[in-house]
Parts: C-alpha cells; structure tokens; sequence
C-alpha cells in the first residue's frame, strides 16, 4: 500500500504512519510538504491523508482537485469536525473523514474499508445495473441518471449501487453499513447518514432527476421519486 499524507504537523503525521504500520508494516509512506508536492504524489497513491489546516485552502479546493485528478481514496482528518465541515469535505470529494485523535483500531478498520471499496472497481466486470433511470455500469463505476453522468467516489458509488440493486426496497441502515464497509462497528452508522446526505444532495442538483433517497425512521433508506 502507498499512502501520500499532508499533514499539518509532525507529531500527527507520526501517529498516523505508527497507526498504519501496526497492520500494513511494508506501507509506503509519503509524505508532502506542499500542495504542487502533493498533486505530483497523489496519482500514484492508494489514499491520500489530508487535515484541516491543510485542506481548507479555499474551501476544500485541494480536496476537490485530488478527486479530480487522482484514483486515490481521499481521507480527512479534523480535530473537532462539525457536521457542516464534514459534509463539506464530503461534498468536495473525501471519501472517509477521521478525528484526529484517532485511535490506531479506527483507523486500520476504516483504512481497511475504503481499500476494499477501492478494489472493487478494479475486477473485469462488465454488467450493468438498472433501476428506472439509473444506469449503473460495475466494469467503468460510471453512474447516469436519465443519461446524466453522476460523479461518485468510491463510497457514494457502492451506496448508489446497493440501493438500485434493491430496485425501490427499503435496505437498512445495518445492511447497507455491512455491505460499504464490511464492519459492524457503530461508528459506521453515523458515517452512513452523512453519506446518504451528500449523495441526495447530488441527485437533486442533477439535470432532470427527480430521484431522491427516502430515510424511513428506524429502519433505512431506499430509492424513489421526489414525486412519491
């Protein structure tokens, strides 16, 4: 695994490659010391580490650029996140957030995760899944909404996939959590709310959708339309 990090400081930036290498000990770590460092590190990165001093130059536009630029899963860490400044990463294009006093366990588990999430998009697959307008294609993890293109990280595209695969159902909340990340850790739940809140709103700034994502109290989420 290659890890390119930019970090605001040092003593971060130790804790989180002794973290990484409790379970990964041949990582490659990399570390950046500037943003035209990073943009020249990060296509050949697996994931890319960035904090809040150094990921808010203006509005996560750093974020934003490593999205569109690089295949790599984008991680965000903060000391004290408020759910605006989570979701704002997220929209940018972060595809996991962490606080900064992470424990190690957290973060192998969630490192762990978004690596899985990051394979699968790279098997021969070559099938499609339709749900009403939704057009899904698993080889190229391109997503079209009545044949607009929706841009999805990793974890928005897997979230998107298994709620057209339910083609309307209701899935819940401890389904979908198992299916995107393959744990049971309850930390994931509140993940999964702020994930459903960045892809909805997606979906109603898209051309021509009137798709949106239903919660159903106490149990989960499914896909339908605006007009149900």
């Amino acid at each position: 695994m290659r890890v390119a990090t930019y970090l605001g400081t040092p003593e971060l930036e130790q804790r989180l490659r002794l973290a990484l290498r409790l379970r990964w000990p041949d990582a490659d770590i990399l570390p950046c010391d500037t943003e035209d460092h990073l943009l020249e590190t990060g296509p050949i990165a697996d994931i890319v580490f960035l904090d809040e001093s150094s990921a808010r130059s203006p509005r996560f536009e750093l974020i934003r650029t490593i999205q569109t630029t690089c295949d790599s899963g984008i991680v965000f860490l903060s000391s004290e996140p408020t759910d605006e400044e989570l979701l704002e990463a997220l929209e940018a294009g972060a595809d996991d957030y962490l606080q900064a006093a992470f424990s190690p366990s957290q973060l192998v588990a969630r490192v762990g995760a978004l690596l899985r999430r990051l394979k699968r998009g790279q098997g021969p697959q070559n099938s499609v899944v339709h749900c009403g307008p939704v057009d899904i294609r698993l080889d190229t993890r391109e997503v079209r909404v009545s044949g607009h293109e929706l841009r999805l990280t990793p974890t928005e595209f897997n979230l998107m996939y298994h709620l057209a695969v339910a083609r309307g159902g209701t899935m819940t909340a401890k389904v979908l959590q198992k299916l995107i990340w393959e744990c049971d850790e309850p930390l994931y739940i509140d993940s999964l709310r702020k994930y459903v809140q960045r892809l909805r709103k997606k979906l109603h700034q898209l051309a021509m959708s009137d798709l949106d994502i239903v919660a159903i109290r106490g149990v989960g989420y499914r896909l339908a339309y605006r007009a149900e």
